[in-house]
């Protein structure tokens, strides 16, 4: 115990936070494969640790479409589109770095290669939310938009103002007649800034974890056609 109380005490441990992953296929694999690995064997694991700790408070995969920007046609990614992202929502940091401690889940889930090594994500706060956001349970067959805002440089965060004014946006939509809003919560960049110490002896070492400092999450109602 005495090993994991120093670096265990640099990590937040009041704020729930969402540990998200942008998911892509393994080069080497076919997709048949891949959806395997990601979609099967990967959910389970991740169930069965829940069933055992309660942990993660909930994983949810986001199969990704990609939504091009007219203004940024080539993207912002540099090596092609997401397959899916992954959600995985937690009740600190903290407990995310000593999960990664526990002997049983790297011999489990710690093991289990999934996609590609060189993940990108964040592990973010909510700051902002309209709607009734629950983000602990999102049900099958709904949309989600995800806005990622990339960092522009090291140490460029969001501001309170920021938020206040994305917020507002989403507001203003919706009484402009856009329709009620489900779910919006806007999501800030906690990732610790020692990420090679934070996922040491991990498959996520080789993943880049500072590159976004904030999400927006819209959950959306599926609309049906009348017939």
């Amino acid at each position: 115990m005495a090993e994991l109380s120093q670096p265990h005490a640099q990590y937040d441990t009041q704020n729930e936070v969402m540990w998200f992953i942008c998911v892509q296929k393994e080069p080497s694999w076919d997709q048949d494969r891949f959806q395997h690995e990601y979609q099967t064997v990967h959910a389970n694991l991740t169930r069965v640790g829940h069933q055992h700790s309660g942990l993660p408070l909930n994983y949810v995969q986001f199969g990704a479409m990609d939504l091009p920007d007219p203004s940024n046609p080539g993207g912002d990614t540099g090596d092609g589109p997401w397959d899916f992202i992954t959600g995985l929502h937690w009740p600190s940091t903290s407990v995310i770095w000593k999960s990664f401690q526990n002997p049983a889940y790297r011999e489990t889930a710690g093991k289990h290669i999934f996609c590609r090594l060189d993940q990108k994500g964040v592990l973010a706060k909510r700051v902002g939310a309209l709607g009734v956001v629950t983000e602990r349970f999102v049900e099958h067959g709904n949309f989600v938009i995800h806005v990622f805002h990339r960092r522009g440089a090291e140490g460029d965060e969001v501001s309170a103002a920021w938020v206040e004014g994305r917020v507002k946006i989403v507001e203003g939509w919706t009484k402009r007649g856009g329709g009620p809003v489900r779910q919006y919560s806007v999501w800030k960049d906690i990732t610790p800034e020692d990420t090679g110490a934070f996922f040491k002896d991990t498959q996520f070492t080789g993943g880049s974890w500072r590159l976004f400092t904030a999400v927006e999450r819209d959950i959306g109602y599926i609309r049906r056609e009348r017939t």
